[in-house]
């Protein structure tokens, strides 16, 4: 039907009008086998369509056609069988409110139900006439009014119905716009959970993994090459460890430029030491990632070097939404995304260089090589520093 959230209640009315009115051709007719198989017909016909529709779904779609059919029936069955006039304008007036609730007025279909009504109306005028005669002014003037009173009601039902359903494609269009500019804002989100139901943007203070990497020599590397290759250069790049961190399940924090920010461990129930490992192999995977890269690079780098380096530090940050009322980042907070920063500018050209609070929460299938401590600002004792090497 046109307007699902009626279906069934128009169903239903549908079955009882057609039920009704082989009563009334039964009871007022002589009887007969051609009366008789006519009311079963009658009787039987919504109960048939309803397990058409019940089997074939596409029925929902025909409701043009389906009342197109129940308003051929109803003027056979007053031409061929006259019926007291108040009991035809009954049958007639249902059936012009079911289609006029149901069949939009611009179709085809509506035009065609619309004039075999008036065609059976006139039929029936005369009838109609001398009964309201028959029974008196008052009575007359009664059935007037009755009559006008359900025609008002059947145009403010109908009012009421295209204004609801209009009301719920609009609310529907919004819905579609609305998941469309989310899917489109997806992209934009450090994390996925920035859109749950459960998330607190209260920053809390946690125990994260934080990784930092760029590109060695990037400022001259732009001065060696032309604005666009080396524009093409940093969007290869930094897509690449982009697609790394979130297959290593990461919070990509931010781009910086020519590298990026990457954080673990920013859920509450997270255990660190497999966000380490995490990163432990993210890490070794941008490694891996990087021989890629200079080998599709080679011929276009005019013989510059293209290499990366990476630094790790595990410590307690503020993890959540920093900033003002009209502008927030999702994003870690504290001394320890200023430690690993350091690292990673310590760190020598392709070097994965890593905190001694991060190798601690490494197994022993990773293989480490210790560098001489760190001076870092900030901290009061040198910082040990090492090397993954696989």
């Amino acid at each position: 039907m046109q307007k699902s959230w009626i279906e069934t209640p128009i169903l239903v009315c549908r079955g009882l009008c057609f039920l009704a009115l082989a009563g009334m051709v039964g009871s007022d007719q002589d009887p007969s086998i051609a009366v008789f198989s006519w009311c079963l017909s009658l009787s039987a016909y919504p109960l048939l369509l309803w397990l058409v529709q019940a089997w074939d779904g596409s029925v929902r779609s025909s409701a043009d056609s389906v009342f197109l059919l129940d308003t051929v029936l109803i003027t056979l069955t007053l031409l061929l069988f006259p019926l007291p006039a108040f009991s035809a304008w009954a049958v007639m007036l249902v059936m012009a409110f079911l289609s006029m609730l149901c069949v939009r007025p611009d179709t085809g279909a509506s035009r065609v139900i619309r004039m075999l009504l008036v065609l059976v109306m006139v039929h029936n005028v005369t009838p109609l006439w001398l009964r309201l005669t028959h029974i008196g002014l008052t009575e007359s003037l009664g059935f007037v009014l009755l009559s006008l009173m359900l025609l008002m009601t059947a145009r403010l039902v109908i009012g009421v119905s295209q204004r609801r359903s209009q009301v719920h494609k609009q609310v529907r269009a919004a819905e579609t716009q609305a998941v469309a500019c989310l899917d489109r804002a997806r992209a934009y989100l450090p994390s996925q959970a920035l859109i749950s139901e459960v998330f607190d943007p209260q920053p809390t203070r946690l125990p994260v993994v934080i990784c930092f990497t760029d590109l060695v020599n990037s400022t001259r590397l732009g001065d060696a090459l032309n604005d666009e290759l080396f524009t093409a250069l940093l969007m290869d790049y930094i897509t690449r460890i982009g697609q790394i961190a979130v297959v290593h399940q990461s919070l990509l924090d931010k781009f910086t430029g020519d590298g990026a920010m990457i954080v673990f461990g920013t859920d509450p129930s997270a255990d660190l030491g497999f966000e380490a490992s995490q990163c432990a192999n993210m890490a070794l995977a941008m490694r891996s990632m990087m021989a890629d890269l200079q080998a599709d690079w080679q011929t276009r780098l005019e013989g510059n070097p293209l290499d990366q380096r990476i630094g790790i530090h595990a410590g307690v940050c503020a993890v959540g939404s920093i900033g003002c009322s009209v502008r927030q980042d999702y994003t870690v907070l504290g001394r320890s995304v200023h430690v690993a920063a350091r690292l990673e500018q310590f760190a020598r050209p392709g070097e994965i260089l890593v905190s001694g609070d991060f190798a601690g929460l490494l197994n022993s299938s990773y293989r480490l090589c210790a560098r001489t401590p760190l001076m870092i600002s900030g901290l009061k004792t040198p910082l040990r520093a090492s090397a993954l090497m696989a």
